[in-house]
């Protein structure tokens, strides 16, 4: 079975690429990424406790004003109405992320690979997709890692943070 270089083609095999590359990102986020951030979480949470242990009052009658009982708690965390849970954005939020992204990013490769073909000199289909993703990966990835750093200069400098905003 011989497969025609359509577009339609390239942006198939595109999509299925970045649906699987989507869900290994998951995966590897998954595994990877969210024990350090719900580390971070726990450590932030039991900094705050001590401060948060005592009477929470905005003001005198807050209480009253936010229709609660005089005693009863006050929360500005994950269980109120509405408000989307730490499992939520951990599992299903971050796997839709990804997966969205990866096939986003599986498309525009493929249309990209689509329009390159036979544009580059006499390379074959899978070598001109090559040179289009290696090239997407320099000028997305690559050249900001290497232009910007991670973390900048004097990031916890108080008398900085005007011009780090601007």
């Amino acid at each position: 079975m011989s497969t025609s270089l359509t577009p339609r083609t390239f942006l198939v095999h595109g999509l299925v690429a970045g649906l699987v590359g989507g869900i290994l990102a998951f995966v590897v986020a998954f595994a990877v990424g969210e024990p350090p951030i719900d580390d971070a979480i726990a450590l932030e949470e039991s900094a705050s406790a001590p401060a948060d242990a005592g009477a929470h009052s905005h003001e005198e009658g807050a209480a009253h004003s936010h229709g609660e009982e005089e005693g009863a708690a006050h929360s500005h965390g994950d269980d109120e109405a509405g408000g989307i849970t730490r499992g939520q954005q951990a599992g299903p939020g971050l796997l839709s992320a990804t997966v969205l992204f990866g096939l986003v990013a599986g498309g525009v490769a493929g249309i990209a690979s689509a329009f390159a073909v036979g544009r580059l000199g006499g390379l074959r289909p899978v070598a001109s997709t090559g040179v289009v993703v290696t090239l997407t990966y320099l000028a997305y990835t690559v050249v900001p890692w290497l232009k910007y750093p991670p973390n900048p200069p004097a990031v916890g400098s108080g008398e900085t943070i005007g011009e780090r905003t601007a």
